[in-house]
């Protein structure tokens, strides 16, 4: 213990240093853990990166150990745990050997972000370094392309990026990104990030992912919505809605011609009998498939990531389902469903009421809450980088209100 406290002082001597080095390296991380694909497995730059975060952040909550415990890391672990478990019944151990270790990593590198923004009270830097990521992507992509390219491909509604990245996922952090700096401008006055905002929408638009603009809708529409008063509430969702409307209509311009035809395609979805282009078309079929095999496994599923093996009994050369429900309810059934959204709903459950009472950091967390739980129906993002990221936020959130609320937890 002499020589463990020993340490800790040397620590401590040198601990504003050490604070922002590890507030350095996490931006490096997140952006980089953010931006490219799967770099939690094979990224070399991301894991050197990775390693010096984790060396710092973990000297710094040595410093303070009683931390390193708390409910996000607990949910997460459960999750993981599960996924690790399903191995024993997965009909492709591998696939799912990968995805457990891929996740495994998330939790250590979570539990240190945590640990380390929370003892320092500073867990918006996460969404600073996601508006960073979103940014970086941008830039990336702009210079890929050149200025000509870009512009050209961003107004005929081609799908810019998809040489670079995995393009929906990528949609899904721009259009997180943009909300945030939306919300910085609308409930802090800060209006220098208009711009960031602006930028990071039109990228996702530019990517062509009608998932991220129906996001993108929805928690603008909640954010004016937290933000206006009385009658108001009714009143400005409703404007807000019809200039998104406008703003459909603009795409029927023959510049906007290819995007235009993706989302006219994909809101047939909701009309009977319309027909659907064949990326749509794929994705409702998939939904089926996997309600199918969720009957038959319907309590611990079939194993994570196996979906490939039920889409291949239908031709289907794809491994993922495109929704995390499915992905949930096929890989872990009932019981990994709920162990999976439990990180959801128990902020939601929390953060809610904070929202409604005028808390912009509530306001924030149920917003980046809906717009994952719309984004989840078109893509499988449990184990892309930037969601265990945004959950550490919202615990976090939920963490220093309780504070707020009951001061003696302090």
């Amino acid at each position: 213990m002499l020589f463990l406290n020993r340490i800790r002082e040397g620590i401590r001597s040198h601990e504003v240093e050490l604070v922002v080095k590890t507030k350095a390296f996490l931006l490096l991380y997140v952006i980089t853990f953010t931006t490219l694909q799967a770099p939690a497995n094979n990224n070399v730059y991301c894991n050197a990166i990775a390693v010096v975060f984790m060396i710092l952040a973990g000297l710094y909550c040595f410093l303070d150990s009683s931390k390193i415990i708390n409910l996000f890391s607990v949910s997460f672990a459960a999750f993981t745990a599960y996924v690790f478990l399903s191995i024993l019944w997965s009909p492709v151990k591998t696939e799912t050997r990968t995805t457990a270790i891929t996740l495994s990593r998330l939790l250590i590198m979570g539990t240190l972000i945590y640990n380390f923004l929370a003892t320092n009270h500073k867990k918006e830097f996460i969404l600073i370094a996601i508006v960073a990521a979103g940014i970086v992507v941008t830039l990336t992509t702009f210079f890929y392309y050149g200025p000509k390219t870009y512009f050209k491909y961003l107004l005929s509604g081609s799908r810019i990026g998809s040489e670079l990245y995995a393009i929906n996922y990528v949609a899904f952090i721009l259009v997180i990104a943009s909300l945030i700096s939306f919300w910085r401008v609308i409930f802090r006055r800060k209006w220098v990030h208009l711009l960031p905002g602006l930028i990071c929408l039109f990228s996702s638009v530019g990517t062509g992912s009608r998932a991220s603009i129906l996001a993108f809708c929805v928690g603008i529409i909640l954010l004016v919505f937290f933000r206006s008063k009385g009658i108001w509430k009714v009143i400005t969702p409703i404007i807000i809605i019809g200039l998104l409307f406008l703003g459909y209509k603009l795409l029927e311009l023959p510049v906007f011609g290819s995007l235009h035809s993706r989302l006219a395609s994909f809101l047939q979805v909701f009309k009977s009998g319309g027909s659907t282009d064949g990326s749509t078309s794929i994705r409702i079929d998939m939904v089926k498939w996997g309600f199918e095999q969720f009957k038959q496994t319907p309590i611990f599923g079939i194993g994570f990531s196996a979906g490939s093996t039920v889409m291949s009994k239908h031709g289907c050369d794809l491994g993922l389902f495109h929704n995390t429900y499915i992905e949930m309810l096929v890989g872990g059934g009932i019981v990994g469903f709920c162990l999976y959204f439990f990180m959801f709903i128990y902020p939601f459950v929390k953060l809610i009421k904070p929202a409604f009472s005028g808390d912009d950091t509530a306001i924030i967390g149920v917003v980046l809450l809906v717009t994952y739980l719309v984004l989840f129906l078109f893509g499988s993002e449990y184990f892309e980088q930037a969601t265990p990221v945004v959950i550490c936020y919202l615990f976090m959130t939920v963490s220093d209100i309780r504070k707020k609320t009951n001061p003696c937890e302090e």
